[in-house]
């Protein structure tokens, strides 16, 4: 019988590094559940750069790559492999709008707006994440799952309980879209990820 192929797809992109960090690693069984870590025969390509295959602990095998560029909307896999059928696997991948913060300055108590330089929209199988950290690493994680359209988001003094000292602290947004592709021979998930700049603010009472 022809085996099945169980594939996890991981992107990330760091706007502040133009860098992406990609990994796939592949199962191989009759189910989810049997299915064993494997390689493929052939090359991995990310926009055209060969994926490095890595022998890890606990016999999982992943391709991986480290690599910058100027960011795209669409990340392309391409499998020069006679394993499985499909030949390419095309990903849209969505950057963040340029952010601000009123005033650079937001209050545990009365908390803040952000200001997005253009409209969101966040998809069923995407989310925003918004970090806020203050001087000591304390960090805020502030959520939003589509469907939704965003413009200006007020952040609450509620959602800021997890900062604990007043001064200079540090703002980034952060996207994730997962989902699922299935064919004959294969089953596809992924993950892709966005990570935007690092942007200073005031931290005050």
């Amino acid at each position: 019988a022809q085996p099945k192929y169980w594939a996890e797809v991981y992107s990330r992109y760091l706007q502040s590094d133009q860098a992406y960090k990609t990994e796939l690693t592949f199962r191989s069984g009759d189910s989810i559940h049997t299915a064993l870590p494997t390689g493929i025969r052939g090359t991995i390509l990310a926009d055209g750069r060969a994926l490095q295959f890595r022998q890890l602990p606990d016999v999982l095998m992943r391709y991986q790559l480290d690599y910058t560029s100027d960011f795209s909307p669409e990340l392309v896999y391409t499998f020069q492999t006679t394993d499985f059928k499909r030949q390419q696997l095309a990903l849209n991948f969505k950057p963040l709008p340029a952010f601000q913060v009123a005033g650079s300055q937001i209050s545990q108590g009365e908390g803040g707006q952000l200001y997005l330089s253009e409209s969101l929209l966040l998809t069923a199988d995407e989310e925003l994440i918004i970090m806020i950290s203050d001087t000591q690493k304390q960090t805020a994680s502030i959520e939003l799952s589509g469907p939704v359209q965003i413009d200006t988001l007020h952040i609450s003094g509620s959602q800021l309980q997890a900062l604990q000292n007043t001064g200079s602290g540090s703002i980034y947004l952060l996207s994730k879209k997962r989902g699922y592709i299935s064919d004959k021979d294969a089953h596809w998930t992924y993950l892709l990820e966005y990570y935007t700049d690092e942007q200073v603010l005031e931290i005050v009472r």
